[in-house]
């Protein structure tokens, strides 16, 4: 199990803001076509990233339904529309506390408001990674799935900046959001840097889901319409979903923005696709049942050498039980970014259709494959053949079933190219894993792509597929196809 991992590295830290706003627009499936789309930024965002994993929250609901109660807050009016209330609430507007609280405190504990209410705890009624930092919450603060909701509000500091709820919290598209004021308590002006707020997810005490896109930010911004929805909101049909940045954040100054979530959670399984600027996929949907949730931001004034975490006071949420659909099988996809877009192997094609494989060189599957999140791996050796020699990159799982490619391969995230070059002669033998995912690549679940769906349990064929470099460009080895059995979450 992988407990952490590696922070984004920026080639360009002009593109941040680029970057933010072209994920975060994915998250919320704006109109294909928009000029501020992520189709239309996609080439650039490749060109100015070394590394990515991130899908952040681009959860894709199944129209979840909740039931959201506000505690030791008071609803106001914001100056924003609103999202649509959870069913089963009214909210209602009660007068603002003289004096809101500038510590979080503990929830009471929620009661169920019927016998069909859910029930669900995310640690043990899903896959939970306890343990895991999410990569986008980097290494500034000690957090980690499944930590005590104590450590965490003891890391918190209200020292000249408050973040209150002012709303219950709403389900906006594929997102659960809920509204924060954001004030200056410290009585001086100043540019600063922030994140965005996210919504943190406790049950029992414990933290359950961290939330995506903790690196993204830099400073709030409004919508077009200063509707205060972090600029991701296209309210007026224009197709633009830019805001204007609040770089400066005055003496006493409010900002009215929002926390939110996706459907999948942080804590749960995870794989990366693709490869290069890979994307991470996250792909457990929250659990069904009650939850205390906080909205969190960091805050650093530029004149000041470290960023504070800060946190809001809790509400409680229940959430029905929900389930990820499968994305339906697609023929002939294959998109430029899998490490095998240019071996014409395409989902739905024959097996006869694989490469053909360089006669002088040999790849054989040695082993049973095994999950190293959040890759799944298997052990395979190259060999040289009648003076065969080679220059190669790292291998790929192709998965058939019935005689048809079922999964074109997820691969590595290195770079292409990024592995050293090995020369093969007579005899020699190189013992490396052929890479592959747990999520199927041949059910993408959006346009961008993105891919969630587990790769169904039953038995497949497993070929490796290596790539050649140097003077073999364009040809491949491909190994003899193995029979394995996959089990409940595309796990062997």
């Amino acid at each position: 199990m992988m407990n952490e991992r590696p922070e984004d590295t920026w080639s360009d830290p002009a593109g941040v803001d680029l970057l933010a706003e072209t994920l975060r627009g994915m998250s919320r499936a704006p109109r294909p076509g928009s000029p501020t789309g992520p189709e239309a930024l996609l080439p650039m965002i490749h060109r100015r990233i070394r590394t990515r994993r991130a899908a952040k929250k681009a959860a894709l609901g199944t129209g979840s339904l909740m039931v959201a109660t506000l505690v030791a807050v008071a609803v106001v009016s914001t100056p924003w529309d609103r999202p649509d209330p959870l069913p089963g609430v009214s909210p209602t507007a009660v007068p603002s506390p003289s004096a809101p609280s500038t510590t979080p405190t503990p929830s009471p504990t929620p009661t169920p408001s019927s016998s069909t209410a859910p029930s669900g705890n995310a640690m043990t009624d899903a896959v939970f990674l306890d343990g895991l930092n999410p990569g986008e919450w980097g290494s500034n603060f000690d957090v980690t799935c499944g930590m005590p909701i104590d450590d965490l509000v003891a890391q918190s500091s209200s020292a000249g900046i408050r973040m209150e709820v002012t709303g219950p919290a709403g389900q906006y598209d594929d997102a659960v959001e809920v509204p924060v004021r954001i004030t200056e308590t410290a009585g001086r002006s100043g540019e600063y840097s922030s994140g965005y707020p996210l919504l943190v997810w406790v049950q029992d005490g414990r933290v359950v889901d961290l939330g995506f896109g903790w690196h993204e930010g830099g400073a709030w911004f409004y919508g077009p319409d200063g509707d205060g929805r972090n600029g991701l909101r296209d309210s007026d049909g224009d197709g633009n979903t830019d805001g204007p940045h609040i770089t400066t954040l005055g003496a006493g100054e409010a900002v009215e923005v929002v926390a939110s979530a996706g459907f999948e959670t942080s804590c749960g399984d995870y794989t990366i696709v693709g490869t290069g600027n890979a994307f991470e996929h996250a792909l457990t949907p929250r659990v069904g049942g009650t939850y205390e949730v906080r909205a969190v931001t960091w805050f650093q004034r530029n004149d000041e050498p470290a960023a504070q975490l800060v946190l809001s006071d809790p509400l409680s949420v229940t959430v029905p039980d929900q389930a990820a659909d499968p994305a339906p099988f697609a023929p002939g996809h294959n998109p430029e970014f899998l490490p095998l877009a240019d071996a014409g192997i395409v989902c739905g094609s024959p097996a006869a259709d694989l490469p053909s494989s360089k006669p002088d060189l040999e790849l054989t599957i040695t082993g049973d494959p095994f999950l190293e999140r959040p890759f799944l791996r298997v052990p395979v050796e190259l060999a040289g053949i009648e003076g065969g020699s080679g220059q190669w990159s790292d291998p790929t799982i192709v998965w058939l079933q019935d005689g048809v490619v079922v999964d074109v391969g997820s691969g590595s995230p290195a770079q292409p190219g990024s592995s050293e070059p090995a020369t093969l002669e007579p005899g020699d033998r190189v013992e490396t894993t052929a890479t592959g995912s747990v999520v199927t690549t041949c059910a993408p679940t959006t346009i961008y792509p993105f891919y969630r769906t587990y790769r169904p349990a039953g038995t497949y064929q497993m070929v490796a597929v290596l790539p050649l470099r140097g003077a073999d460009e364009g040809r491949f080895v491909v190994s003899e196809p193995v029979t394995v059995t996959i089990g409940e979450h595309g796990q062997p």
